[in-house]
């Protein structure tokens, strides 16, 4: 319902109303910063500032004594593509790029111009279901570019099949292999964002309040674009320019028809003309039938003649018209003026922040207390579902002098091998000394027990007799 600008939906293939999450990950895949936009400013014009707004956000601009400034590698897709931000990063000592180059075409390949070769092996289902990637790559400066450098990689899958990629990065210093790798496994973050959506709700809206452009003014970085009425313009202009086209070529394939058929009249007509006007011969019905055809169609191609004639006078009216219109308005105007003028908004994204903020760090902390689980579970299939299962148990806690024990009952049968695993990851959090909350420097100690192994037992408070439960 309100008037939010479109822009290119990944999901659905189509541009719609959309807002743009920039999320930057760790190389492990893990979300550490995000900002939530509308369609103002592509990916091109946004990332240095993101990137200035991080490190403020972090501390990572040199500000704290105890946290020198650090530079930062960016892997990005192709959406970042762009000559002039390349030549900004490279000028940029404390900022790199790593992304794919757009438009690049495999040539033949060279194996002795190769500079790197290495192989990966990646793990599937578990740490004993491995894949290996090959890459060969071909290090080189780029000849659009000379500051930036070229890694033509030809990498092969476990299957064999073969693929021949260019990546670009203004970072000279970093080995191949490493800036080869940190791209292809870039899908770590796809793969994330698939997680956070369904587990945490990341494409949640939460709140459906909206800014008009107004009132957006002076916080806006305003450029020229091109005029959306010039170019409605000069998009009718194409539609009626087609139209013509299309009545000129009808024209044209009657004018040649008429031709034909004024030829065959002639002939036909001569056909039946007496040699002897005193003995004229019977008449011939077929030809006879013939003539009254073809001049029926010349007739009927003489109204349409006119009547396309006419259309083409109308159509060319029309198009004077539109030049007149194009020729008093600007080509280029205001990006933000525009957006005013037409009365947009942009959605409100300050509750969304905060509510979003709030998931990704109960992300962070669930892969946190999901790491010592997945090494011993070892099966990367169904180990979230298993560990989010444990965080889901129910229990009994008992309170001491000392700390609290909570006892742990799973919702199903566990087997064995669960049950040793569960116990095992259990026993580390204990060797941590986990503190209560309260402040009182008790303990908390987690155990894994059976529904059957425990009595509840409540004091009544008129004999200080316990009673079971």
């Amino acid at each position: 319902m309100r008037r939010v600008l479109k822009g290119w939906c990944a999901s659905i293939r189509w541009a719609d109303k959309v807002m743009h999450g920039d999320f930057i990950h760790t190389a492990q895949g893990h979300p550490i910063y995000f900002e939530w936009v509308d369609n103002y400013d592509d990916l091109r014009v946004r990332f240095r500032p993101l990137a200035g707004r991080m490190r403020a956000t972090l501390g990572l601009d040199g500000n704290d004594p105890q946290a020198p400034p650090r530079t930062l590698t960016f892997i990005v897709d192709r959406g970042i593509y762009s000559n002039d931000l390349f030549s900004q990063v490279a000028a940029d000592p404390g900022l790199h790029l790593i992304t794919w180059q757009k438009g690049y075409t495999p040539g033949t390949w060279d194996e002795a111009r190769a500079t790197t070769r290495f192989g990966v092996e990646r793990p599937r289902n578990n740490s004993r279901d491995t894949r290996l990637y090959q890459f060969s790559v071909i290090d080189q400066p780029w000849d659009q570019n000379p500051a930036i450098r070229q890694l033509i990689v030809r990498a092969t899958n476990a299957e064999g099949k073969v693929a021949q990629i260019a990546v670009l990065t203004d970072d000279l210093q970093r080995p191949a292999k490493e800036i080869v790798w940190l791209i292809f496994n870039r899908w770590i973050q796809e793969n994330d964002f698939k997680y956070i959506d369904k587990h945490m709700g990341m494409k949640q809206i939460t709140s459906y309040r909206s800014i008009d452009y107004g009132e957006l003014r002076d916080t806006l970085t305003d450029r020229q674009v091109p005029n959306e009425l010039y170019v409605q313009k000069v998009r009718e202009g194409r539609l009626i320019t087609r139209q013509k086209a299309r009545l000129l070529l009808a024209e044209d394939t009657a004018r040649r028809l008429e031709l034909t058929r004024q030829q065959e009249i002639n002939m036909l007509e001569a056909a039946t003309e007496p040699t002897e006007p005193a003995s004229p011969p019977p008449p011939d019905p077929i030809t006879a039938k013939r003539l009254k055809a073809l001049r029926q169609a010349s007739r009927r191609s003489e109204r349409y003649t006119q009547a396309r004639r006419a259309r083409l006078d109308e159509l060319q009216l029309d198009l004077d018209r539109i030049e007149e219109q194009k020729s008093a308005l600007d080509r280029e105007v205001s990006r933000k003026e525009q957006l005013i003028e037409q009365q947009m908004e942009r959605m409100d994204v300050t509750n969304k922040t905060l509510m979003d903020a709030i998931k990704i760090c109960a992300r962070n902390l669930f892969y946190q207390a999901l790491a010592p689980f997945k090494k011993l579970y070892d099966n990367n299939r169904d180990d979230h579902a298993r560990f989010r299962e444990l965080t889901h148990f129910d229990g009994v806690l008992r309170l001491g002098a000392t700390g609290m024990e909570a006892h742990l009952v799973a919702h199903m049968h566990l087997a064995p091998k669960m049950s040793r695993i569960i116990g095992e990851v259990l026993r580390s959090i204990n060797a941590g000394a986990p503190p209560l909350p309260d402040g009182s420097g008790r303990k908390v100690q987690l155990r894994l027990t059976e529904k059957h192994r425990i009595k509840v037992q409540i004091a009544d408070d008129d004999n200080g007799q316990p009673s079971s439960i």
